[in-house]
């Protein structure tokens, strides 16, 4: 009897501790948030500080192997953790141009921090997918 006592104690003593614990973990990476993060302003500043920031010399383009297999829209990927800073940025889609690839997760590292995502009213770190579509166009 005090066998089972001790095993029902446990079993309650563990599943009032799991029970207990907050379901946002310090270092876990979610997908999706009741909150999701944001660039500060808004969709329309981000468009405006991305469209401000990339600059791709027409070398650069021009010096590809194949120029014609330019990509116009990428997908750029990177956690905004839950102090606004942006991490592990990397291209899920590349625009098939490494310099260009290498511009782009560049001006990713610059952005200012975004206004980060929330979990039951906590701040929490989330993974985001940002796609992107440029023409390349010079002028004369």
């Amino acid at each position: 009897m005090e066998k089972l006592f001790f095993a029902v104690f446990t079993f309650l003593s563990i599943f009032i501790q799991v029970r207990g614990q907050d379901t946002c973990r310090q270092d876990s990476v979610y997908v999706t948030v009741e909150q999701m993060p944001h660039f500060p302003g808004g969709e329309t500043n981000m468009m405006r500080y991305i469209s401000d920031s990339l600059r791709i010399s027409k070398d650069i383009y021009l010096s590809a192997i194949d120029p014609s297999s330019y990509r116009e829209s990428a997908v750029i990927s990177f956690v905004v953790t839950k102090t606004g800073k942006l991490k592990d940025i990397k291209m899920e889609r590349s625009t098939n141009i490494s310099q260009i690839d290498s511009i782009y997760v560049d001006m990713m590292k610059k952005m200012p921090d975004w206004i980060p995502g929330s979990q039951n009213g906590r701040k929490v770190n989330v993974r985001y997918s940002l796609p992107i579509r440029i023409r390349i166009r010079f002028g004369e």
